[in-house]
C-alpha cells in the first residue's frame, strides 16, 4: 500500500507541537523532543513520552496515527497487538519517529542519554 507522504520538514515543528498537545491532552508524561540534526546534519526529529499502562499506550497510539492521516502522513509500518503490549510502540514517519513508552521500558532505554548530543526540548512548544 504506497499512500502519499509529506516530507516538508518545515511542517514538523508545527506537527510536532499539535502531537504533543494531542499526548498532553491525553495525559502523557515526561513529552520530550529531540532534534537529531547536530547528530545528522540535517532536521530530524524524534518525540518521546511515557504512557500510564499498556492501555494508555494504545489509546496515545491510535490518537497519534489518527492525527497523522488527517496531515496526509501514513506509516509504512502501524503497530499491531504484539507492539502494543511490548511497552514501545514506535511511528516512524519521514523525518519524526515518534516513541512512545510505558515507565519501565522508557527508563531501560534511555533515549534522551542515548541521544544526548541532540538538542533535547522538554516541555517547550517549537517554533
Amino acid at each position: 500500500m504506497n499512500k502519499k507522504q509529506t516530507n516538508n520538514t518545515s511542517d514538523y515543528p508545527e506537527l510536532i507541537n499539535h502531537l504533543r498537545t494531542i499526548f498532553d491532552s491525553d495525559k502523557a508524561e515526561n513529552i520530550v523532543s529531540i532534534n537529531l540534526e547536530p547528530v545528522y546534519g540535517y532536521s530530524t526529529y524524534f518525540l518521546v513520552l511515557t504512557a500510564l499502562s499498556n492501555v494508555h499506550l494504545k489509546k496515545l497510539t491510535q490518537d497519534a496515527i489518527s492525527y497523522l492521516k488527517t496531515k496526509g502522513i501514513y506509516l509504512q509500518y502501524l503497530p499491531n497487538q504484539l507492539d502494543l503490549d511490548s511497552g514501545w510502540v514506535v511511528l516512524d514517519c519521514p523525518d519524526l519517529v515518534v516513541h512512545i513508552f510505558t515507565k519501565e521500558k522508557r527508563e531501560f532505554y534511555d533515549l534522551e542519554n542515548l541521544w544526548k548530543e541532540a538538542i533535547i526540548i522538554e516541555d517547550t512548544i517549537l517554533s
